[in-house]
């Protein structure tokens, strides 16, 4: 079946108008370790930067707000920003990681917790990635995200795996499980998971 990403349109995000920059495209919360620190490197990189952070505070996006990022406090459309980004970064969640992989594009991780580093380890298996590892500091930050440009090893394994998925559907995912479900309600009845007590009946001996 493979990931099930969201098929919402979300809201239309455009890049910023000077081609010859780089782009990164990053999805973080607030709540992502070292948060500051990563946003100051993204804003030091003279990329072109669309950052989604669902919950944001108005102060942080004002702060960050220039010519080159566009700090946004909501969710995006992803598929078009990720197939012309030069670099995601995102903290590890599966959706947005399956979505830049399929899009082909090399990503930075900053993993909260220990499942988003078992996806990013994963990643790394892969060679498509790299997770940030000890003290997050925005110079730790910023050679990682000119590894992931310079090292064209990470977009290459990234194209691959995208190249090996490129079948993959998002919709026909979504309705294959929901046909899945609707054929498991046809043939099983909620009592067929619970004890004789749950359901009133009890089997008689003797």
């Amino acid at each position: 079946i493979g990931p099930i990403l969201s098929t919402a349109p979300g809201s239309p995000i455009h890049w910023a108008a000077d081609e010859a920059r780089r782009r990164f495209f990053a999805y973080l919360r607030p709540t992502v370790p070292g948060v500051e620190a990563l946003l100051n490197a993204l804003a030091d990189s003279g990329a072109s930067v669309v950052c989604a952070m669902p919950g944001a505070p108005d102060a942080v996006c004002k702060r960050y707000a220039s010519a080159t990022l566009q700090l946004l406090p909501r969710a995006v459309a992803l598929e078009p920003l990720m197939r012309t980004a030069d670099v995601v970064v995102s903290y590890g969640g599966s959706a947005t990681t399956a979505a830049a992989l399929l899009a082909g594009a090399p990503l930075l991780i900053a993993p909260q917790m220990v499942e988003q580093e078992l996806i990013g380890r994963r990643v790394e298996e892969l060679g498509a990635g790299i997770v940030i590892k000890g003290a997050r500091s925005k110079e730790l930050f910023a050679r990682t995200l000119s590894r992931l440009i310079e090292e064209g090893s990470y977009r290459a394994a990234a194209r691959a795996f995208a190249a090996k998925y490129a079948t993959h559907d998002a919709p026909q995912a979504v309705g294959h499980v929901t046909r899945l479900i609707a054929k498991m309600g046809s043939t099983v009845t909620p009592s067929d998971h619970l004890p004789p007590e749950a359901t009133g009946t009890r089997k008689i001996s003797g």
